[in-house]
């Protein structure tokens, strides 16, 4: 795992003779995952949420195609598999209500955000922490390969109306990530504290290739899946690590 979203599961390399004519090929129990992204840490105290991690990418092309003579073909059969690792929520912001000038004004903490799908799988964000007068926020849930894990829950203090903020729910295929919530505001007008939520992150791709030169062709038979960018061939982003 790896916040650089170029950093890729498998890649070609570079330096391949002249006319080389590669294949790779995803064969039917074949699968290549990016990394999934952390999720963001529920805040500490009344501070703002932490900002979760990016996911990584499956699959990187080095092999320069536009001189040589050389080709890169890539093939997905029936039950092969590739998936961008998918990037965690974010992690929700806390807060310290002043509500009616007591010794007991709580100071809350926001909730962790949810990992991102990916292998390695994207890990919940911590629980929030330094809460005074009420509990702390819940953990994130950690994905699964393909499913994203769930922000955890801000909370209310012993006294008011206020609430620190939940933590986003990570990404997985078809279900984008969150931003960590924003504590919200109860009644009260003295002095306080409401932070926000930390930024979610980004997702990697399935295929990048390293730059403009590194051209290839996708083929994929009925019942395989290239799941994010890179397919089709010219949504590939630039930058493999």
């Amino acid at each position: 795992t790896d916040n650089n979203r170029n950093v890729v599961a498998l890649r070609t390399g570079q330096n391949w003779p002249d006319n080389t004519e590669m294949i790779i090929e995803v064969g039917s129990s074949g699968k290549i995952f990016g990394a999934g992204g952390r999720g963001g840490h529920g805040s500490n105290g009344s501070g703002e949420g932490g900002d979760a991690e990016n996911g990584n990418s499956a699959l990187g092309i080095d092999i320069t195609t536009n001189s040589g003579g050389k080709s890169c073909n890539i093939i997905v059969r029936n039950g092969g598999y590739i998936q961008c690792g998918f990037e965690g929520g974010g992690g929700g912001g806390g807060f310290y209500d002043d509500p009616n000038k007591s010794s007991q004004d709580p100071v809350i903490s926001g909730g962790g955000g949810g990992g991102g799908a990916g292998r390695p799988i994207g890990v919940g964000g911590n629980a929030g922490t330094g809460s005074q007068h009420g509990p702390n926020g819940d953990a994130g849930t950690n994905a699964t390969n393909t499913v994203r894990g769930l922000g955890g829950s801000g909370k209310n203090g012993s006294q008011g109306s206020s609430r620190s903020g939940d933590g986003g729910n990570g990404a997985q295929s078809g279900a984008d990530s969150e931003n960590g919530d924003n504590a919200t505001q109860g009644s009260s007008d003295n002095p306080k504290t409401f932070s926000a939520g930390g930024d979610k992150g980004l997702r990697g791709a399935a295929i990048r290739k390293r730059d403009a030169s590194c051209g290839y062709t996708l083929s994929i038979d009925s019942g395989g899946q290239v799941i994010g960018d890179g397919n089709p061939a010219n949504s590939a982003p630039a930058g493999v690590n």
